[in-house]
């Protein structure tokens, strides 16, 4: 999910990919998607100060809680030596800590997509 900040006249000045874990799932990592961590680096227009991965909780009644925040530079540093997974449905992804460290869960074959 791709979530972003506009300034009054519309212009958007900050951009981030939210991964998003159920309160009710196993496990404390999150499923990051290489997709989705790629379109917020290619934000060109966005200096690279304000592109984050923003890590929350999914609860119940459809509220949402902030977990953590980091520059999606850093993430991206963080996970270059890490193979990301394949999905379920296709989507590449990486498991990571609310660290924004690659995890080593023996829990991840359960990918959200």
């Amino acid at each position: 999910m791709l979530a972003w900040l506009e300034d009054r006249d519309g212009n958007i000045v900050s951009i981030a990919v939210v991964a998003l874990r159920r309160d009710n799932r196993r496990g404390q990592d999150f499923a990051l998607g290489v997709a989705g961590l790629e379109r917020v680096l290619k934000a060109e227009h966005i200096t690279e100060t304000e592109r984050f991965v923003v890590l929350g909780r999914q609860l119940d009644g459809g509220q949402r809680e902030f977990i953590a925040a980091e520059q999606a530079a850093i993430v991206r540093d963080r996970l270059r030596d890490y193979p990301p997974r394949d999905g379920k449905f296709g989507s590449p992804f990486w498991w990571i800590t609310t660290e924004f460290m690659p995890a080593s869960s023996a829990l991840s074959s359960d990918a959200p997509w």
